[in-house]
């Protein structure tokens, strides 16, 4: 979980060991792509989804659904879409 210790060179160590984030808010998300984790190697799992939640799932990051309503939302953006 990457809110135990975000700082970016253990961001940066952790992907060197081929370790992926867990974040729980977009910010966190963004933080750990700018220390250059890529996408796919996050995953995101909130209670609240970010606004931007379809670009993040779009860049590659997985989403950890915890709802009904944020599986409602993930559906309404991906019908029709293969996704």
């Amino acid at each position: 979980a990457m809110k135990a210790c975000p700082n970016a060179s253990i961001l940066k160590y952790f992907h060197s060991k081929n370790i992926h984030v867990d974040a729980s808010s977009g910010f966190e998300v963004r933080r750990a792509m700018d220390a250059g984790v890529p996408a796919e190697n996050i995953s995101l799992s909130t209670q609240e989804l970010p606004e931007d939640f379809a670009a993040l799932v779009d860049m590659g990051v997985k989403l950890n659904a915890c709802s009904v309503s944020q599986l409602e939302r993930f559906g309404e953006h991906y019908a029709g879409k293969g996704a």
